[in-house]
């Protein structure tokens, strides 16, 4: 098992990360599948993939918000591959990967990452196992036909590692 970073030019890992993300986001709850649109709004987006035989069975994509403030848009493991700590090291690999990123920017001074997401009701363990924290209540979506959703943030502080 590889993890690995990628963006929506990178188009055979994008291809499996949108068809990974169609079926294990949206198809058990009937929604229609990333429209054009949506790819477009992704193109800013950071990816990180779960890669294993040149094929993508996790993945999980950023927004940057702001200096250091990322929104967690989209994840998903194939089916096969859940319950078997993937995901957990994906989200761990995205999150070193970005702190990074961040580190290198402003000169190895310390560091603030803050990850926001809308945590489906049915994945609350998962995040809170990460760090993330309630940042609100449990809210109905009826553009996503009806899914629970709880805000959720997580700020990780790291001190200069240098």
């Amino acid at each position: 098992m590889e993890f690995i970073q990628f963006n929506s030019q990178n188009s055979s890992l994008y291809t499996q990360s949108v068809a990974l993300r169609n079926h294990a986001l949206y198809g058990d709850i009937g929604m229609p599948p990333l429209s054009e649109d949506g790819k477009k709004i992704e193109k800013e987006n950071l990816f990180f993939g779960a890669v294993t035989s040149d094929r993508l069975v996790g993945t999980v994509s950023f927004y940057e918000l702001s200096k250091g403030h990322f929104q967690l848009v989209a994840m998903a493991i194939d089916a096969t591959y859940q319950a078997k700590g993937i995901g957990t090291r994906l989200v761990n690999f995205a999150f070193e990967s970005m702190i990074a990123s961040v580190e290198s920017k402003v000169g190895g001074q310390p560091v603030t990452l803050v990850v926001m997401t809308n945590a489906r009701e049915k994945a609350l363990h998962f995040y809170e196992r990460l760090g993330f924290i309630s940042d609100g209540a449990i809210t109905v979506d009826p553009a996503h036909h009806g899914i629970r959703h709880l805000p959720m943030k997580n700020i990780l502080l790291v001190k200069n590692r240098g």
